[in-house]
């Protein structure tokens, strides 16, 4: 079994459900830190899904909803997101989220290991 850190591309969030990290065949993956920074001067919210492969995301999935990031004025505007972090994904189950407003950059670093 090979293990390899993961770093997805750095994303901004859109104002509508969309998919920022799938776990490619063969492999799980497993979150370890999730950030969001807010590029504003007005706090934001956020909502994340651990959808299963196949699925869509629903509140029977929901993982934090709404969550509040300050303003970049506030701590940098950073958030550390721990209800994502230590998350599993199985092959091609998806880490989708949307935000109030489309100002949020996402960073989700990880370990994938082959199955």
């Amino acid at each position: 079994m090979a293990t390899v850190p993961y770093t997805m591309q750095p994303a901004t969030l859109t104002t509508s459900t969309a998919t920022y990290v799938t776990c490619p065949s063969n492999q799980y993956l497993t979150t370890k830190k999730v950030t969001l920074t807010n590029t504003t001067a007005s706090a934001a919210t956020a909502t994340f899904y651990k959808v299963p492969s196949g699925g869509t995301a629903g509140t029977a999935n929901q993982i934090i909803g709404a969550v509040t990031i300050p303003a970049n004025t506030v701590n940098g505007g950073v958030k550390e997101i721990y209800e994502l972090e230590n998350q599993i994904l199985q092959a091609g189950d998806t880490i989708q989220a949307l935000a109030g407003t489309a100002s949020l950059n996402l960073n989700v670093s990880g370990i994938l290991q082959t199955t």
